[in-house]
C-alpha cells in the first residue's frame, strides 16, 4: 500500500544494516509502536535523473556499476536530501 500511494518517487521499504545504503543514512519505512507505518525516505533521483517510480529508479541504478559513488535525492518528510552513497551489488 505505501508503494502504491500517488507520490512521486520511490519509497525506502527495508535497509541492510551493513550495506551502503544504511552507511549513507537512508531511513526505511517501518511500524509504529501504535501499528501503524511510519513513513521513511522516499528516493526523487540519482545522480542527474529524476525518479518518479520503480522503473525510473531501476533504469538510473542500470547506468552505474557496483563500487560506483552517486548522489542519492531523498525527501525526508518535508525536507529534500542529498546523499553521497557508494552503490552495492546484487546479493
Amino acid at each position: 500500500m505505501l508503494a502504491q500511494d500517488s507520490t512521486s518517487g520511490v519509497p525506502v521499504l527495508g535497509v541492510d544494516p551493513d550495506g551502503p545504503a544504511a552507511r549513507a543514512g537512508l531511513v526505511p519505512a517501518r511500524i509504529g509502536g501504535d501499528g501503524l507505518i511510519v513513513v521513511g525516505d522516499r528516493i526523487i533521483g540519482l545522480g542527474a535523473t529524476r525518479v518518479d517510480d520503480a522503473a525510473d529508479l531501476i533504469m538510473a541504478l542500470e547506468a552505474h556499476r557496483p563500487g560506483d559513488q552517486a548522489e542519492l535525492h531523498i525527501r525526508r518528510g518535508d525536507q529534500r536530501k542529498s546523499l553521497k552513497i557508494t552503490l552495492g551489488g546484487t546479493r
